[in-house]
């Protein structure tokens, strides 16, 4: 029951990571504006945060400080929105993966063993 419980949240937990990439594919296309399109990689980058809380969070903060400092330093990411946030996207789905899928099991197996040892 376990084993299958954990094999349905990994297949809805990457089926969403994947339809948050799929959207922003179709959304990019109808956006002709610089504007909007960093727009819509804010949007993207902040729900794949709440995806992947509560490392999401940090990395979305991390990611964001290199970001503002590369700009103030006059560093510009210059060429397609598309391949930042494909970059974006893998980092979170990585970092994802590894919380809810290796991280929280290994915890919850530790957690276990302590309480039985006591």
């Amino acid at each position: 029951m376990n084993a299958n419980w954990h094999k349905t949240a990994k297949l809805l937990w990457i089926g969403l990571s994947f339809a948050i990439i799929i959207f922003a594919l179709i959304y990019y296309d109808s956006k002709s504006q610089s504007l909007l399109k960093s727009e819509c990689s804010l949007l993207i980058s902040g729900v794949l945060a709440l995806l992947n809380l509560p490392l999401g969070i940090v990395w979305f903060l991390l990611i964001s400080t290199v970001g503002y400092l590369l700009d103030i330093a006059g560093f510009h990411i210059s060429g397609s929105w598309l391949v930042v946030d494909a970059i974006l996207w893998g980092s979170f789905l990585v970092i994802g993966y590894f919380q809810w899928f290796k991280g929280l099991p290994w915890i919850i197996r530790k957690w276990e063993n302590w309480k039985k040892s006591k």
